[in-house]
């Protein structure tokens, strides 16, 4: 058995033991940032003159399998090539960047993070190429992200901007806030290990629900909207300490309420009101 560490002399660290640290902190992969100004690894047609082919954009991103996380950087716009369709149907791509874990890397390991277009099944209604089908076409063990999906006309002689959907996502670290809707169920059942907001619309009480997946001293939210004629309650899960009397949601129909719990370690939770009769747009 061995047990490692990072110390100034030592000359062949393990991967896992350099990437440790940061793949502890990601959740899941994608690009650094989606706002207009930093365009990371955005997909676009080829310069004033689209061809059968996309550039991707320079950029920052994460690169996160069921292993490793791994940093990717591009600092030259790179050029990838669409295949052709004569098949008499279109067809939906998808462009994507991947960890080729089987390359031998040079000393910068600028040959490691490769792209790839992804051609889908050509259909009078194409959908995009699945997660599996990427996986498939690029390694069974290389992590992946999706960028772009790229509509191919039968017998396109271009790719314009107009034919690419942007895919990709944001990368998220494990301690941030991330907010999903929740279908509504008399006894829902959350699981805050990835999602950590959750919203959901009354249509009837909710009896009785579950938590799993938290973490010690990391927050998560709980909302409730008032939908249909309004009345309906909520009763929450066990072990909360309130720092008043356990709290009632609002009934009126729209308004919305947030909680706030923090797990501690002896297995109980702090409950927090954020804002109660809220209104939604």
């Amino acid at each position: 058995m061995a047990i490692y560490t990072l110390r100034s002399g030592a000359t062949a660290h393990p991967e896992d033991s350099v990437l440790q640290p940061f793949t502890d902190l990601i959740r899941s992969g994608g690009v650094l940032d989606l706002n207009t100004t930093d365009s990371h690894f955005k997909i676009s047609q080829r310069g004033a003159g689209a061809n059968m082919s996309v550039d991707i954009n320079t950029g920052r991103g994460v690169i996160k399998g069921s292993g490793n996380a791994y940093p990717v950087r591009n600092t030259t716009d790179i050029n990838v090539a669409v295949t052709s369709n004569a098949s008499g149907n279109p067809r939906i791509d998808a462009v994507v960047l991947y960890i080729d874990l089987a390359e031998s890397p040079t000393a910068t390991a600028d040959d490691v993070t490769k792209s790839a277009v992804v051609a889908g099944t050509t259909a009078a209604s194409p959908v995009a190429p699945s997660d599996a089908t990427i996986q498939t076409a690029v390694g069974a063990s290389n992590p992946f992200v999706r960028l772009a999906n790229v509509a191919v006309a039968n017998g396109a002689s271009s790719i314009t901007d107009a034919n690419v959907t942007d895919a990709r996502v944001q990368f998220k670290t494990k301690h941030q806030l991330l907010a999903d809707t929740k279908t509504f169920s008399t006894t829902p059942a959350y699981d805050v290990s990835q999602t950590n907001d959750y919203i959901m619309t009354l249509t009837s009480n909710i009896a009785s629900m579950t938590v799993t997946g938290f973490t010690v001293d990391v927050p998560f939210i709980l909302r409730f909207v008032q939908g249909g004629s309004g009345g309906y309650t909520v009763a929450f899960f066990t072990l909360i300490d309130w720092p008043d009397d356990t709290p009632v949601v609002t009934t009126t129909t729209s308004k919305k309420d947030s909680f706030l719990f923090i797990p501690r370690v002896n297995g109980r939770f702090e409950g927090y009101i954020m804002g109660q009769n809220a209104n939604i747009s």
